[in-house]
This record gives structure tokens, sequence and C-alpha cells, in this order.
């Protein structure tokens, strides 16, 4: 690691009566980019911390990086890594069965109650019973795709490298 004075602007405007429109810092520098004061800050606490990165963690020459010089650990999933992985799968499994035969119900008793606000001519029961009637459709559909949603979430979770 090497300190090296750079250029950063002033971001409090404190020397503007001075006239200086540049404050010079002794920091650490990473990775030869120039950034703003609050990521300098940032890597000198970094350096005052981890001490000076070591040549695995730094970055090539030209690489931008994250400007820390940490490694962050490789980490894939693995669903026997806990005991009870199995059981838990199918406790989640459960929890989706019910979950249909909930939203089967609402979809039923907002039917009903749909016919009963008809045939009655009570507005309010037929705009509930069509609230809940949506809603049953609605939650089966996140039920019954729940797997695929958090799936595509992961995927583009895992993208981000």
């Amino acid at each position: 690691m090497q300190c090296q004075e750079r250029d950063v602007p002033d971001p409090g405007g404190d020397r503007a009566e001075m006239g200086a429109a540049q404050v010079q810092l002794a920091v650490p520098h990473w990775s030869g980019r120039s950034d703003t004061a609050a990521v300098v800050a940032v890597e000198h606490v970094l350096a005052l911390l981890l001490g000076p990165p070591s040549p695995r963690n730094s970055p090539a020459p030209g690489d931008r990086g994250s400007g820390s010089g940490v490694s962050v650990p490789e980490v894939s999933i693995n669903p026997t890594g806990l005991p009870g992985g199995p059981a838990f799968q199918e406790i989640v499994g459960g929890l989706l069965w019910y979950g249909l035969l909930f939203m089967i119900a609402t979809v039923v008793i907002s039917a009903i109650v749909i016919g009963i606000g008809r045939y009655f001519s009570n507005a309010y029961a037929s705009g509930a019973g069509r609230i809940g009637l949506f809603a049953g459709l609605g939650g089966a559909i996140i039920i019954g795709g729940a797997q695929f949603l958090v799936q595509w979430a992961f995927d583009i979770g895992a993208g981000f490298r």
C-alpha cells in the first residue's frame, strides 16, 4: 500500500473563502482511480482496519474492482448443509398445499358472496365478493409460481458479479 497525495474536490466548500478549489489528502491509494472524498475516506478507514491488501486480493491494473481489496468467499447452495433440510422441504410443500386449499375456499366463498349480493341487490356484497374472487385467484397464481418466481429472482441476483 502506498500513500499518495491526490486532488479531491472540497465537498463542504470550507476552503472557498481561501480560494482553494481542491483539498490535498494523503490517503492510501488502492486502485489508481480518482474518487470522491467519501470513497477516499472509506478506503483510508479500510486501510487502517485491514492493513495493506495482499497481492492475491489486489485488483489487477486497470481493474476497477470494489476498491476495498477484500475478497468475498464463494458460496453455493447446499440443501444438505444443515440438519433437517429434507424435512423442511416437506413442511414447505405442505404449506403450499394448505395455501392452495385456502385459495380454493376463498374462490368458492367469494362466488357465494357474489351470488347472495346479487340476489339481494347488495352492491357492497357483490363488490366484496369480486375482490375476494380475484384475491383467491391471484393468491393461487402466486402460490403456484412461487418456486419459479424465487428462482427467477435468484438468477437475477446470481448475475451480479
